[in-house]
C-alpha cells in the first residue's frame, strides 16, 4: 500500500492564511514567510494529493500535527478511510518538508501496514438498533455507539433508549479477516429494559 508523493504547495500556502490572495511575480521573492504549516493544513494537502494520484484509495481524512517549515522536517500522520459496510481503516504516512524555496515542496507516503480497522459507530448503531428492535416490542429504538476496533475480544458499550427506557448493549468483535477490513462481532445486553 505504499504511496509516495510530491506536493508543491505555490498558492496553496495563501489558502493557510500565510500570504496573500494573488498570484505572486517571483516565487522567491513574494513566498510567504511561514515558521510552521498547520496541522490541519498538512492533513489536508496530503489527502487531496493522496486521492489525486490514486484514485483507487478510498477518500477519508488525514490528520496531521503542525510541521515546521525547514528542509528535512516531518511529522507523522494518519490517514482515515470509511469503506462500505462501516468499515474504518486508518493507515500511517510520513508527511516531509523537501524544500522551502519559493513556495516549497512536501513528499507524502504512507506505510505498507495499516495501524489499524474497525467497524464506524454509526454503522454499528444501525446494526445494535436491529438487533434491539428485533428482541424489545413497545417503541422506537435509538443506539448511540462508538468506533469499534477490529480486533477480537475487543469491545464497545453502545448506549439505547427504547421507548423512553435507558439500556446498553455489549458489542464484542468475535473475529476478524484483516484481508478485506471485515470485523465480526455479537451484541448481548449489558442493562436490559423492562420489556426485554
Amino acid at each position: 500500500m505504499r504511496a509516495a508523493l510530491v506536493l508543491v504547495l505555490a498558492v496553496v500556502l495563501t489558502a493557510a492564511g500565510c500570504g496573500s490572495t494573488e498570484e505572486p511575480q517571483s516565487a522567491e521573492s513574494d513566498a510567504p514567510r511561514i515558521d510552521f504549516l498547520p496541522g490541519a493544513r498538512v492533513g489536508e494537502l496530503a489527502e487531496k494529493q493522496l486521492e489525486a494520484e490514486h484514485a483507487e484509495m478510498a477518500t477519508g481524512a488525514v490528520d496531521c500535527p503542525d510541521l515546521e517549515w525547514e528542509v528535512d522536517a516531518s511529522v507523522r500522520c494518519v490517514k482515515t478511510s470509511e469503506l462500505s459496510d462501516g468499515r474504518r481503516v486508518r493507515v500511517p504516512g510520513t508527511v516531509t518538508v523537501t524544500s522551502t524555496e519559493g513556495y516549497g515542496t512536501l513528499h507524502v507516503e504512507l506505510d505498507d501496514a495499516i495501524a489499524e480497522f474497525g467497524v464506524d459507530g454509526r454503522h454499528l448503531a444501525d446494526d445494535v438498533t436491529t438487533w434491539v428492535s428485533r428482541r424489545v416490542r413497545g417503541g422506537p429504538v435509538l443506539a448511540t455507539c462508538s468506533y469499534l476496533v477490529g480486533k477480537p475480544g475487543a469491545s464497545s458499550v453502545c448506549k439505547v433508549v427504547v421507548a423512553g427506557e435507558h439500556c446498553r448493549v455489549r458489542v464484542s468483535v468475535t473475529g476478524v479477516d484483516a484481508g478485506d477490513f471485515r470485523t465480526r462481532y455479537r451484541m448481548d445486553w449489558k442493562v436490559r429494559p423492562k420489556a426485554a
